[in-house]
């Protein structure tokens, strides 16, 4: 019997992915992005008008790939009277998830203060918030590293629910070295993958090597917080954060600022139940703007600098799966925690 991939199922069966393109040169990657995710699902892409000068750029055959480029003048030209489809609208309606990448410090910034100025942002205002938002940001190293950026991530993953696929450190546009870089395609269609649940095989998890050099912070009040309004939607977010941070890169910083040692200690101890991970607390409180350093047990077996928000320090990771004080023989991860095959 021949083998049947998820690129051979009917369309019916294959997930609906709006891929949103804004105004950073990372944008020139769409068309290996958009050729990945139809290995699994439908694509149609957004694209802001700053994201359409990097697509001009692209050789005829890559633009012809991404088929319609949509944008605001479709949405103007296509509604001429009362009772005409609304693009936005009927967009949000034909899509299952999506995928903002590359995701521009100007777009962030609009998303996250509920902006709504052309087609791309009118989609996230009116996006539906039971399906998977995902956002891949891409910017210099000093606008990721300002004070806005985590702010405004705060509210995409906080109030949104979106899932944060982080940039890498390398060389950038710019000429300067630094975080900012858009993750690599294949890692933002295997993060789309996971949240659509698409039926192609997940990808291995990356092998251990040099530490990565992005670490997300996360917020774990949504375990101790029970009473806040929408907290099922944040511990569903958080719970998403957690699951893309043991995958990405085995790490992960605590949001503590305003916390105290004994809600933090709280936090650590429900999170300890829920995911059945052995973290380990690896600052002193001393500090407002320090983070707590949390090691998930999924990828170690590294040495490095772990780059710190407004600190650094280094740390020693020991062997997953030994039975170390870090990691206590514990399997990892649990059943439970990643979709089915695994």
């Amino acid at each position: 019997m021949a083998k049947t991939t998820s690129s051979s199922l009917p369309a019916a069966a294959r997930p609906k992915i709006l891929l949103g393109v804004s105004g950073s040169v990372a944008t020139i990657k769409v068309g290996l992005l958009a050729a990945a995710i139809r290995e699994f699902a439908e694509v149609k892409v957004i694209a802001t008008e700053p994201a359409r000068h990097f697509i001009r750029t692209l050789e005829p055959e890559v633009q012809a790939s991404l088929g319609e480029v949509l944008g605001d003048d479709n949405e103007w030209r296509d509604w001429t009277k009362v009772g005409d489809p609304v693009l936005h609208i009927e967009l949000r309606r034909w899509a299952d998830a999506l995928v903002i990448a590359p995701l521009s410090a100007n777009s962030l910034a609009k998303a996250a203060n509920g902006l709504c100025d052309n087609l791309l942002t009118c989609v996230v205002r009116a996006w539906d918030l039971k399906k998977p938002l995902l956002v891949a940001p891409a910017m210099n190293t000093y606008m990721w590293d300002s004070p806005f950026t985590q702010r405004h991530l705060d509210v995409l993953t906080q109030l949104l629910g979106a899932t944060v696929v982080p940039p890498v450190s390398k060389v950038l546009a710019c000429g300067d070295v630094g975080n900012g870089a858009m993750a690599s395609y294949q890692d933002i269609a295997a993060a789309v993958q996971r949240a659509c649940g698409a039926a192609a095989p997940l990808p291995a998890p990356p092998p251990a090597g040099p530490a990565a050099p992005y670490i997300p912070i996360i917020d774990l009040s949504p375990l101790t917080d029970t009473q806040a309004p929408g907290n099922d939607q944040a511990k569903a977010a958080m719970t998403a954060a957690v699951r893309d941070a043991c995958l990405t890169c085995g790490f992960f910083y605590i949001r503590q600022h305003g916390v105290c040692e004994e809600d933090l200690a709280a936090q650590l101890d429900a999170a300890r139940q829920l995911f059945d991970l052995p973290l380990t607390d690896k600052t002193q409180l001393t500090d407002p703007l320090d983070e707590a350093f949390v090691h998930c047990g999924y990828h170690s077996g590294q040495q490095g600098a772990m780059r710190g928000r407004d600190h650094k320090e280094s740390f020693t990771m020991g062997t997953a799966g030994n039975a170390s004080p870090m990691h206590g023989g514990n399997q990892w991860p649990p059943a439970g925690l990643w979709p089915q095959g695994r």
